[in-house]
């Protein structure tokens, strides 16, 4: 991947004033002698967000003026895999144009992503359920503690 000229830390600084005083983003770009794309990545790794009011902006949400929505419901690994192995038949088909080409091959990748994230997700909801246990458990533990030491204080009361 090729790489610009690294940003210097004034850059930075005048970005981010720049950035706060609302200029656009090919305003900035052209005082800081960057690219439209540099300063607009730069920006979202610095945490500098939009109210996609700003010129020239966009926001990993809202690309090409069309609203990217979540799902509602997230389809299953079983049909992330069938979309990829599709996409893989369709590509050993020969003839294929160009555009059907970077079609299957985007469906692909995007089934492949979704694949890996979806087994994090599993991952992450396993360890949720393990510390909703272990939860549980210290809590009746402790609940189990605080009983005998009500116990044992009553007892060397009446002892006493």
């Amino acid at each position: 991947m090729l790489k610009g000229k690294a940003w210097t830390a004034d850059e930075v600084c005048k970005l981010r004033e720049f950035w706060e005083a609302g200029v656009s983003v090919s305003s900035i770009a052209e005082r800081l002698s960057k690219t439209s794309v540099a300063v607009q990545i730069k920006s979202n790794r610095l945490g500098l967000r939009d109210d996609g009011t700003r010129r020239g902006s966009f926001s990993p949400s809202s690309v090409s003026g069309v609203e990217l929505k979540l799902a509602e419901s997230l389809p299953s690994i079983e049909r992330a895999a069938g979309i990829l192995a599709d996409s893989m038949l369709t590509l050993a088909r020969p003839g294929l144009k160009r555009a059907e080409v970077e079609r299957c091959r985007a469906a692909g990748d995007a089934a492949w992503k979704y694949k890996m994230m979806m087994a994090d997700v599993l991952r992450y909801r396993e360890c949720e359920r393990v510390i909703v246990e272990l939860r549980r458990r210290v809590e009746e533990a402790e609940a189990k503690l605080a009983k005998e030491a009500k116990k044992s204080g009553e007892a060397r009361v009446s002892a006493g």
